[in-house]
């Protein structure tokens, strides 16, 4: 699909269920996982919601550009100019690919990571063009934030299973690509 003709990928951990939240945050802490996703991502336009940046402590992601979607604290003067601080806001889904996009066309980043929440994948799903997925082997109880239902993709990596040493917790990873 791609947006201005840049491959755009999500990049997710859910449970067995597509629950990737709970309060907030995620519900799971899973070094392999956490490593996977800074090397994958590093060097990338990295686009998440608000609530997400909040759950990062409010700072941007080194070794990245970080554009905060939000509606409630837009600041106008984040911008193409500012990437200094590692990061920039947008209003909207279509002006933070645009940026990002351009980003990558222009060099700057290699490129265009969706890293959620659910809304923001919910809205982005009709552009991506691979999915990094995680699947986490437990249900989260009560969880409150789910990855949408994925459309017919191809998958491409092998399903082995590893285990997290610290909660004992078994994963698997899935690389999945619009057909």
């Amino acid at each position: 699909m791609s947006y201005n003709n840049v491959p755009i990928n999500h990049i997710v951990a859910t449970d067995l269920r597509g629950c990737i939240g709970k309060d907030e945050q995620m519900p799971w802490h899973i070094s392999a996982d956490l490593k996977r996703f800074r090397e994958l991502t590093t060097g990338g336009v990295v686009i998440m919601g608000r609530k997400t940046f909040d759950s990062l402590g409010n700072k941007p992601l080194p070794n990245r550009i970080n554009i905060i979607l939000t509606r409630e604290w837009f600041d106008t003067k984040k911008s193409f100019e500012s990437l200094n601080d590692g990061y920039m806001f947008s209003e909207s889904i279509d002006d933070a690919l645009t940026m990002a996009t351009s980003l990558v066309v222009d060099g700057a980043a290699n490129k265009v990571w969706i890293i959620g929440g659910a809304e923001i994948y919910a809205q982005t799903l009709q552009y991506v063009d691979a999915i990094y997925k995680t699947i986490v082997h437990t249900h989260v109880k009560d969880g409150d934030a789910f990855y949408p239902p994925i459309p017919e993709m191809e998958s491409c990596l092998p399903t082995e299973n590893f285990q997290d040493e610290k909660s004992g917790l078994l994963f698997h990873y899935r690389k999945l690509l619009r057909s």
